[in-house]
Parts: structure tokens; sequence; C-alpha cells
């Protein structure tokens, strides 16, 4: 007669003519299972019904088990944030197919002052964004970076890398370090490029606070922007206020249209501006001319080439008045080396209110003019 049993759900009944009787036979539910990781990275984790098979991932799953696969980079790499690394499921009646996402490089790091991983960051920018006081942003890979204002205290650890200084037309600076914090640049390359996409700039870094550069290589080739006093006065240091520390093998190469330094070219009663001090103590080579409009530098040590000294008022203020230079500045054993106002002159006559110590040789006065 007619058979009113439901067979199990993965079986069905067949019917031996032969016997009048019915088998109950087994279907074949098993469905595909394909795990593949996105670019750079890797298989971390494979669970099927809560067991590890991570070493050896089945190529097919049964109906209604239950599976969890998790990815991650592989080492050097980075997943984007919100990109999905742990997909979970069942496994129904069609192939399943788990694809991980596509990992990129790490290009900076960031550590809080404690030294504790605050984060990996595919773009410099990113990193320096996500950086908060005390913080160490160190590069992973070479890396550029555009126009940057700072107003943190914080330390770029080039990490013997290369920064390339990759600014629009329009921007005066790379860095500007702003009022109040301190910055430091260590142990790597910084190149002022100018090629096809990267335009020049005209300050590296524009100082309004307390800056270090230590054991840094600056090619200051694409340093031919138009700077604040006009074309041909950009410069690798643009000093507006705080204390400038060059130091350890820090050079600057191919100042080709451009100071080296611009101490105090912004200053002004009421802003805050009120303290210029650059210490040159390096072993590298620093090429390049110098202008000053106040500030006091002291030198130490450091091949200085080609050097020429210019002296010339400040910017006008927000009340239209001049500040008059009171930079001194001292200095020895330079055998390449002229002192001049922004108009050419030579300063004289030694007297007794010298403010100028250059080669050994005093100065009271210059005549100095906007350069």
């Amino acid at each position: 007669g007619d058979c009113s049993l439901t067979p199990p759900t993965g079986y069905k009944f067949v019917k031996d003519e032969a016997t009048q009787s019915y088998w109950v036979l087994k279907l074949d539910t098993s469905v595909d299972f394909t795990v593949t990781p996105g670019a750079n990275s890797k298989i971390a984790e494979v669970l099927v019904n809560g067991d590890d098979v991570t070493g050896s991932v089945p190529a097919k799953l049964e109906a209604g088990d239950i599976y969890k696969v998790t990815f991650e980079a592989e080492n050097g790499y980075m997943i984007a944030a919100g990109a999905q690394t742990v997909f979970e499921g069942t496994a129904a009646n069609a192939a399943i197919t788990v694809t991980g996402p596509d990992a990129v490089l790490v290009v900076a790091t960031v550590t809080d002052a404690d030294g504790s991983a605050m984060g990996n960051y595919a773009a410099l920018a990113d990193a320096i964004a996500a950086a908060t006081n005390g913080c160490t942003v160190t590069l992973q890979q070479d890396a550029t970076l555009g126009k940057t204002s700072l107003s943190k205290s914080i330390t770029l650890d080039l990490n013997s890398k290369t920064l390339t200084g990759a600014v629009g037309a329009s921007d005066k600076y790379l860095i500007s370090l702003n009022l109040g914090y301190a910055l430091t640049v260590k142990d790597g390359s910084i190149v002022a490029k100018t090629d096809a996409t990267q335009v020049a700039f005209s300050e590296i870094f524009h100082v309004y606070a307390d800056l270090t550069v230590e054991n840094v290589a600056i090619d200051a080739t694409g340093l031919t922007g138009t700077g604040y006093f006009g074309e041909g006065t950009a410069a690798v240091f643009g000093i507006m206020n705080g204390n400038v520390q060059i130091t350890g093998s820090t050079s600057v190469a191919n100042v080709n249209k451009g100071y080296l330094l611009s101490v105090g070219n912004h200053a002004g009663a009421g802003k805050g501006y009120d303290s210029r001090n650059v210490t040159i103590n390096t072993t590298g080579t620093l090429d390049g001319d110098f202008f000053f409009a106040g500030g006091k530098v002291n030198y130490v040590a450091g091949d200085i080439t080609g050097a020429k000294f210019y002296y010339g008022a400040a910017r006008a203020d927000t009340d239209d008045t001049k500040v008059d230079a009171t930079t001194v500045f001292a200095i020895s054993d330079l055998t390449d080396f002229t002192l001049t106002t922004g108009v050419g002159e030579v300063p004289t006559a030694p007297a007794d209110e010298a403010k100028y110590l250059v080669n050994g040789q005093l100065y009271a006065t210059v005549a100095y003019a906007e350069a």
C-alpha cells in the first residue's frame, strides 16, 4: 500500500520492487568549501563546528556545519579599519566561497610616551593626525607628506627612511610647528623634491616653537619656491619663534635658491614671538645662506659652506611697526664667509656696544634693509 512516512532530511525512500519493501538512502549533502586570503593577507583561523581545522581546511562541508573564518595581514601590512576580517555561516545546499580582504603596507606606526603601540597607518599624514602629545611617529617605509600644521608635541622618527615633501603650488611650507609645542625629527632623510607631480615650496620647517633636527640628511634641491620675501628667499628653516637645535650628523645639501636659515622674519609685540634661538652643533655639512632680523644663533660645530649672512628688518606686525634686528651671532673658524646686508653693504666699525661677533671681529650695528 501507500507509504505515509516522511524520510528525514538528507534521506529518501527507495522501493525494492522484488520484495515490495523500502530502503532509506542517505543523500549526498556536502558542499564545496573554498577559503582564499586577499592580497598580502593570510588565514588566521578556521573553525568548523567549533573544531580548529586551520592547518587542514576541508574542501567540503556537510549541510548544517557551522563555520568561522578569520583573516589577518601578513607581517608589515595592515588591513584597513572597517574591512571585514571574520566570516561566519552555516553550510546549506550551495558552494561556499570565503575571500579575505586585501592588506596594504604599513607606512608609519604610532607609539605613546611609554612606548605602547597605538596603531598602524598606511599614510604618514594619518599617523601624525592620530598622534597625541608625547607620541612617537615612526616611518616603516619611505613616505610622502603634504603641508602639515602641528599643534602637538611629538617625535618623528624617520627610522633610516626618506620623507619626501609633496605640497601644492600655493603651499608655503612642509611642516609648520605652532606656538607652544615641540617637534623632534631624527634619524633619516628629507627631500624637498620638484618634478612633474611635486612642485617646489618655500620652507621645509616653518617654526613658531621648539624644533630639534637630529641625524637628518636634508636634500633641498627642490627648495625653489617663492618665499615670504619674494622669489629666491625660501628657507630650509624659517624660524619665527622658539629654540631650534640642529644636531648630530644633520646636513643640508643643494640649497640652490634660498636660505639655510631665515630667523626672526615675523616678530611683533604681543604675539608671543619673543624668543628665537638657534644652536648649530653637527658633524654634517650645511649648505646655504642665512637671513636674520632678530634672534640668536649659537654655532658650536658644523661645516658651513658658501654661506652669506644677510641682516634685515622684520616683517611689519599688526601695528605697522618694524622690529629692529637684535641678532647675536657668535661664530668662528669660517674661511668661506661673507657678512652683508640685504643691499650688499659690508658692516663697519668694531665698537663698544658690539652685537655681532664674526670670525673674532665685533660689529656694533649693521645698515640693514629688506632683503
